[in-house]
């Protein structure tokens, strides 16, 4: 679901621009197969390093895919600098650098390049040219990569037909491998739902998982695709932020905050109010 709904996100945003993203992944991949390609695709996208085969061209459609699906997840209504330096709605904004590019004649990769210029690029940090090696800057991501090799799998996807990007199975046994070699750990692929309940719930009886939880998920938000989105017991209500990215309800309130989150982290103060003056009369 998170490229799904990443797809979806830059689909609705400007008309075409999840098809021009698709179709430069198509032309990356058909390009880095020969020696002239990788040129273009080296003189196109300014790369400090010339590309000189295919697992570069695959590196630059992964550097590719890093700025979407970042840009997907930090979509808020305002600048940011949460995962770089971002306008606000970055992806109407990289959607509309794709749109006015075509209308002004240029290709469609290269148009794409403008795109994804407002992620790596939006206030000139890249310089001249861009180094793949760069992403995003240092968010301390080794305690959350750690944990995915431990005790909460993310099994990630494309399949390049429901969503834009190429297509990449799941590969288990390679997941364990690099878990293996950069953790000395084995992913417990079963652990979230041995432990918690996987998506059921249970809320009664014996079987209690939970109680006096607040599921909060970003329409907007890729990771909303793992996230609980239907309220399995009135103890554990479930909010649908419309027009939310990423945890927008946990930001520090914004003026240019949609409506939506305001009405969701108003819920949210009601709940948590609510479970503590029910844990004073326990206790009373």
């Amino acid at each position: 679901m998170f490229s799904e709904i990443t797809t979806a996100d830059f689909a609705q945003a400007v008309p075409g621009c999840d098809q021009g993203i698709r179709k430069a992944f198509t032309e990356i991949s058909k390009l880095g197969a020969t020696t002239e390609g990788l040129a273009t695709l080296s003189r196109v996208f300014s790369t400090c390093t010339p590309l000189k085969s295919a697992a570069d061209a695959a590196a630059l459609a992964d550097w590719m895919s890093g700025g979407i699906t970042y840009m997907a997840m930090g979509d808020y209504p305002y600048p940011s600098t949460f995962l770089g330096p971002l306008p606000g709605y970055p992806i109407n904004a990289s959607c509309q650098r794709w749109a006015d590019s075509i209308k002004k004649g240029k290709d469609n990769l290269a148009a794409v390049v403008d795109l994804i210029g407002v992620f790596y690029n939006f206030t000139g940090q890249a310089g001249k040219c861009y180094s793949l090696g760069s992403s995003v800057p240092d968010l301390g991501t080794d305690g959350w990569e750690y944990q995915t090799c431990t005790e909460m799998v993310m099994p990630m996807a494309t399949n390049g037909i429901s969503d834009m990007f190429n297509p990449a199975p799941w590969d288990e046994k390679g997941w364990v491998q690099f878990c293996q070699q950069k953790y000395n750990v084995t992913p417990r692929a079963d652990w979230v739902i041995d432990y918690y309940g996987g998506e059921v719930l249970p809320n009664g009886g014996n079987n209690v998982v939970g109680s006096n939880i607040l599921f909060s998920n970003g329409r907007l938000d890729p990771w909303r695709g793992g996230g609980v989105q239907t309220s399995p017991s009135k103890d554990l209500p479930v909010v649908i932020i419309e027009g939310g990215a990423h945890h927008l309800d946990l930001r520090e309130p914004n003026q240019q905050d949609p409506a939506s989150v305001t009405r969701a982290r108003q819920l949210e103060l009601k709940y948590v109010l609510k479970w503590i003056a029910e844990a004073h009369q326990r206790r009373g």
